[in-house]
């Protein structure tokens, strides 16, 4: 009885996201080329499944799709994309402090003035967040 639950209840599911893409909307997750599209109805009610395209990402698929159609195969494009991300690791930045960092290091901070705000007495960090200010050792 319970296997026939699930299998019932699997149908439905896949019957409900056939109709979300039948109608225009995502069938679930984020991919890949798409950004998330945040809209209020009239009622103020979020609109669910709406993308609209990346173009930078956009330009990336395009990309893979014309090597595809060329006759390349999906391994030889992926050894490619590995190949473009060897030579980024190569690549530096220099900050304003004259030290260098790779390119893949770069993070924007978690919280506003992360590693900007110092502590008068100690010279410890401050970190502005969930909690007013956080001391870290």
């Amino acid at each position: 009885m319970n296997a026939l639950f699930l299998k019932d209840l699997a149908d439905k599911t896949r019957r409900g996201l056939r109709g979300r893409v039948e109608k225009g909307k995502s069938g679930g997750g984020n991919s890949y080329g798409y950004d998330v599209v945040k809209r209020l109805d009239d009622n103020g009610d979020l609109i669910r499944g709406d993308r609209s395209i990346n173009d930078a990402q956009a330009s990336v698929i395009q990309r893979i799709l014309r090597d595809y159609v060329a006759g390349k195969s999906a391994r030889r494009i992926a050894t490619e994309w590995q190949a473009a991300k060897e030579r980024q690791k190569s690549c530096q930045i220099v900050r304003s402090d004259s030290s260098t960092m790779q390119l893949w290091e770069r993070r924007r901070q978690k919280y506003l003035l992360s590693g900007v705000l110092q502590c008068s007495c100690c010279g410890g960090a401050h970190t502005i967040g969930p909690d007013p200010v956080r001391r870290i050792l």
